[in-house]
């Protein structure tokens, strides 16, 4: 249950994060003002195992919330849908283990080097079907392209940012 309720109020504040701090963030690149990052999808990277149908609903709420926020009518919800299908299997790929053996997929029980992998996977996923659903268009590929690795890029910086201040801890290098 305690671990519940700690699941929750990271949700809150990285959503809150996310449309109050980071919406306000654009990084300009070679003029192009495409460094849009994102962090609110780290919840769904981490969430100890659950019931598939629960996990997917779970999903599709926190990206209907994010659309109705940004007005994107479907990208963020059909994104984390995605992330959310198929993150058990990036998981289990990179940790080459048993599903029992994977309780939390943090950088403290997985390691900086798998923890890092995963989280990749799972950023350029999300980043790729979130940005192709939002330009719906193949005409400015390069941008696109662009915009889908710089996203990915400072994503992954705030992802690995976010995992050490919640679950590492200096003294002992174990999950809190």
């Amino acid at each position: 249950m305690r671990d519940l309720f700690k699941y929750i109020i990271i949700l809150i504040i990285l959503f809150l994060c996310q449309v109050f701090v980071l919406d306000k963030i654009n990084i300009n690149f070679y003029l192009l003002n495409i460094i849009h990052p994102f962090i609110y999808f780290y919840i769904i990277l981490i969430v100890p195992n659950i019931p598939k149908w629960i996990y997917l609903i779970s999903a599709f709420l926190l990206g209907i919330f994010i659309d109705l926020v940004y007005s994107t009518p479907g990208v963020n919800a059909s994104a984390m849908v995605c992330l959310a299908y198929i993150r058990d299997w990036v998981l289990y790929r990179v940790f080459e283990g048993d599903r029992n053996e994977i309780a939390y997929p943090h950088i403290a029980f997985l390691g900086l080097r798998k923890f890092l992998i995963f989280t990749f996977y799972c950023t350029i996923i999300y980043q790729t079907i979130s940005t192709f659903l939002a330009v719906f268009s193949f005409s400015s590929i390069n941008y696109t392209l662009w915009t889908i690795i710089l996203n990915t890029i400072m994503s992954m910086i705030l992802v690995l940012i976010v995992d050490l201040m919640l679950f590492y801890n200096n003294s002992t290098g174990r999950q809190s």
